[in-house]
C-alpha cells in the first residue's frame, strides 16, 4: 500500500534516496529497488527482482525491472531503470554531458512541461564516476518506433504536435542560458560551436571511410560541407531558441497501441536536450522517419499542425512562413546526430543500418528543399 493517497509527481526529487547508484545491471537489487520505491512514498518490501534489457539505446542501457513483492501493494508492477552503458566508448560519449543532461531534465523540467515523457520516480548522477540512474514508469504496452522501417503520417503528426509541448513553454526564454549543465551562456555560443566543429571535423572522415560502400557522392558532399560549416550553420538560427530534444526520432518515441490513449506517443532519451532553434526536432523527425516520397506528401501538413500547436500553447509573433523556413534551414541537423551517434558509441549491425537509413533520407530531404 502506498504511504500516500496520491501518486508521486511525474518527476519527484527525493530527499531520502538509495545509498549508491548502480554501476551495472548486477547492482539493481531487491534492496535498491525497495529504497527507490520507499523514497517515492511507496511502503513496500521486495524479496527479488527480475532485470532484463530493453530498447536499442546507443549511449546508455535501459532495463525493465519487475519486483517480486512480499505482499499486496499498489506500487508499480514493473519499472524501467536507465543506467550508463557498459561499453567504454558509449560511456565516454555519455560522460561528455549527455548523462548529466538527462538526469537534470527529469529533476528540473519534466514535471512542468506539457510534453508526454515517462514519469520519473528517482534520478541521480555521480559526477565523479558518471554512474547515473533514472527510474521511470514502464510505458508497456507502448512500443518503440522503428527507425529503419520508418513510420506513417498519423504517427509523425502525433509526435510533431506532442513535441510542441517541449518547445512552447520556454520559447525565447533567456533564463535557459543560466543553466550550465544545459548550454553555454548566450555570449559564448560561438566558442562552444567551434569545439563541436572540431569534433565533427575529426570524426567525419572516419565515418565516410567506414561507410564508403554505402554512400553516394551527394551524401559524401553533404557530410564534408557540414563538417566545414557546422559552426556558422548553428549560429544562423534567426535568433529563435527554446528547449530542444535534439534526437527526436522514431527510436526515441513510444507509441500506444490504443487509439484513444491519454498519451498516444511518449518521448524518451533526453540526453541531447539543448537550447537552439527548436524546429530542428521537426526537420529531424520528418527527414529521418519516413521515406522521401512520403515526406514530400506530408511535410507541409506536419509543419502546419506543429505550428498550430505552438500557437495554441502561447507562442506569438511567429508565423507559418517563418516556421516553414526554419524547417528547411534545420534539415542538416540530421547529419550531426548521424555522424556523432555512429562514431562515438558502440558499433552494432542494427546501428549501422539505422544510421544509413537516417543519412539517406535526410540527405534527400536537404536536396529536395534546396539546402545543398
Amino acid at each position: 500500500m502506498s504511504s500516500s493517497d496520491s501518486p508521486p509527481p511525474a518527476c519527484w526529487s527525493a530527499s531520502r534516496k538509495p545509498a549508491s547508484i548502480p554501476a551495472g545491471p548486477e547492482d539493481i537489487s531487491a534492496s535498491w529497488i525497495t529504497e527507490v520505491l520507499n523514497s517515492a512514498q511507496y511502503d513496500v518490501a521486495i524479496r527479488d527482482v527480475v532485470v532484463e534489457p530493453i530498447g536499442t539505446g546507443q549511449m546508455a542501457s535501459s532495463l525493465r525491472v519487475t519486483p517480486v513483492y512480499t505482499g499486496a501493494t499498489d506500487a508499480p508492477r514493473s519499472l524501467v531503470v536507465k543506467i550508463a552503458s557498459g561499453d567504454p566508448n558509449s560511456r565516454q560519449a555519455g560522460a561528455r554531458g549527455a548523462y548529466l543532461k538527462e538526469v537534470r531534465f527529469y529533476q528540473e523540467f519534466a514535471d512542468g512541461l506539457p510534453v508526454a515523457t515517462p514519469g520519473s520516480l528517482w534520478a541521480d548522477i555521480d559526477l565523479d564516476t558518471n554512474d547515473f540512474a533514472i527510474v521511470l514508469e514502464d510505458m508497456s504496452p507502448a512500443t518503440q518506433g522503428d527507425q529503419i522501417a520508418g513510420s506513417d503520417e498519423a504517427s509523425i503528426l502525433t509526435a510533431a504536435v506532442n513535441i510542441a509541448g517541449l518547445h512552447a513553454p520556454h520559447w525565447g526564454d533567456t533564463d535557459l542560458f543560466n543553466k550550465a549543465w544545459l548550454t553555454a551562456p548566450q555570449n559564448e555560443r560561438g566558442a562552444g560551436y567551434g569545439e563541436l566543429k572540431a569534433i565533427v571535423a575529426m570524426v567525419t572522415p572516419r565515418f565516410i571511410d567506414r561507410y564508403q560502400d554505402r554512400l553516394s557522392q551527394t551524401q559524401i558532399a553533404h557530410l564534408e560541407w557540414f563538417a566545414e560549416t557546422i559552426d556558422s550553420w548553428l549560429l544562423n538560427d534567426d535568433g529563435r531558441f527554446a528547449l530542444t530534444h535534439g534526437d527526436h526520432r522514431l527510436d526515441n518515441l513510444l507509441f500506444s497501441p490504443t487509439a484513444n490513449a491519454d498519451r498516444p506517443v511518449t518521448v524518451v532519451d533526453w540526453q541531447t536536450i539543448a537550447v537552439r532553434n527548436p524546429v530542428a526536432d521537426i526537420s529531424y523527425l520528418l527527414g529521418t522517419g519516413v521515406e522521401p516520397m512520403v515526406r514530400r506528401d506530408i511535410e507541409a501538413n506536419v509543419v502546419g499542425r506543429y505550428h498550430r500547436a505552438l500557437s495554441a500553447l502561447g507562442v506569438i509573433g511567429y508565423d507559418l512562413d517563418e516556421c516553414l523556413n526554419d524547417y528547411r534551414n534545420q534539415t542538416p541537423h540530421a547529419l550531426l546526430l548521424t555522424v556523432l551517434g555512429s562514431m562515438l558509441t558502440v558499433q552494432t549491425h542494427r546501428g549501422d543500418n539505422m544510421f544509413m537509413a537516417m543519412l539517406q533520407r535526410s540527405s534527400q530531404q536537404m536536396t529536395d528543399l534546396g539546402v545543398r
